[in-house]
C-alpha cells in the first residue's frame, strides 16, 4: 500500500468530501482555495483536481493555477487532474448527449474562448462555462511550473460500460474524448 500527504482541490461541494473522509478514513487533507495562490507550501506528495485547469481563462491564469499546485508539491510529487480536452475542437465535436450533456462554443475558437457545458439532469438542466487552451500552453504552463514529466491519457471504456451499453455507444465519445486525464510531475 501507497501512503502519501496527498491534498485535492475542490472547487465546489467541500462538505461533501469531508463527509466522504469522515466516512471512510482515506486520510486525504481537503482545502478549498485559489489555486493560484494556495500559500500550503511544498508539503504535498500528490494533487488531486476534478475540472479545474478549465476554468482558467487566459494563458497568464493558467500558468498562475500550475505554479500555485506545484509550489504544494514536495519534489517528485504528483499532480493528477482530469480536464476539458484541449486537443479537441469542440466546434467539431460531435453530441454528446446520448451521455447526458452536450457542448457548445463560438465559430470564433480562439484563445481563451469560451465552452458551454450543459448537463441534462432528471430534474432539470444546468450550464457551465470552461475556456479553450490549447495543448501547447498547457505543456508550457506545466513546465514553466517545475513540472519535468507530463503525461496525457485520454479516457478508457470500463468492461462496465461496455457490458452495459456495448462498445458502440461509447465509440463518438471516445474517438472524440471531451475530456482528458493529466499526470504531471515535479
Amino acid at each position: 500500500m501507497f501512503m502519501c500527504n496527498a491534498l485535492r482541490l475542490m472547487t465546489q461541494s467541500p462538505w461533501l468530501a469531508r463527509r466522504q473522509e469522515a466516512e471512510h478514513g482515506l486520510g486525504i487533507e481537503y482545502q478549498v482555495g485559489d489555486a493560484k495562490n494556495l500559500g500550503l507550501g511544498p508539503n504535498y506528495d500528490l494533487v488531486v483536481a476534478a475540472y479545474l485547469l478549465n476554468y482558467a481563462s487566459d494563458r497568464a491564469e493558467l500558468a498562475a493555477m500550475c505554479r500555485g499546485i506545484a509550489s504544494s508539491l514536495k519534489p517528485g510529487g504528483r499532480f493528477v487532474t482530469v480536464n476539458c480536452n484541449p486537443a479537441l475542437d469542440f466546434r467539431r465535436a460531435p453530441s454528446y448527449r446520448p451521455y447526458g450533456f452536450e457542448t457548445r462554443t463560438t465559430d470564433d475558437y480562439r484563445e481563451g474562448a469560451p465552452i458551454t457545458w450543459t448537463f441534462h439532469l432528471d430534474d432539470g438542466l444546468f450550464s457551465i462555462e470552461n475556456y479553450y487552451l490549447d495543448v501547447a500552453l498547457h505543456e508550457a504552463a506545466f513546465r514553466d511550473a517545475g513540472f519535468s514529466t507530463i503525461r496525457w491519457h485520454p479516457p478508457r471504456l470500463s468492461p462496465q460500460g461496455e457490458q452495459e451499453f456495448g462498445a458502440p455507444f461509447w465509440r463518438p465519445f471516445l474517438k472524440h474524448p471531451p475530456a482528458t486525464f493529466i499526470e504531471c510531475v515535479k
